[in-house]
């Protein structure tokens, strides 16, 4: 699926489809933008490290995620996004460190 070309384009279109998919189960318009804005991050970190880039299936995942473990309310939501966005969207395993 190709994403619109600007980013205010992009964060639109992927909240517009993830409200398809799970309504008032995101307890918040900050919930589903800062998911989207993190998945825009991790796709230009791996366009430039010439990995495969995350796409809305995984945006839609993360958000499926936190409605299950915290379908409480928003902060619930937003310090669980905080905690698992180093690792949630990413396709490809980090680099050993050495």
């Amino acid at each position: 699926m190709k994403l619109p070309d600007t980013e205010k384009q992009q964060i639109d279109f992927l909240i517009e489809r993830a409200r398809v998919h799970f309504g008032d189960r995101i307890k918040g318009e900050k919930v589903y933008r800062e998911a989207a804005r993190q998945l825009l991050k991790d796709r230009k970190e791996a366009q430039g490290l010439g990995h495969v880039r995350p796409g809305p299936a995984e945006y839609l995942d993360l958000l499926r995620a936190l409605s299950e473990l915290h379908p409480e309310n928003e902060d619930d939501q937003l310090h669980a996004l905080a905690k698992i966005r180093d690792f949630a969207l990413r396709k490809n395993p980090e680099e050993p460190r050495l």
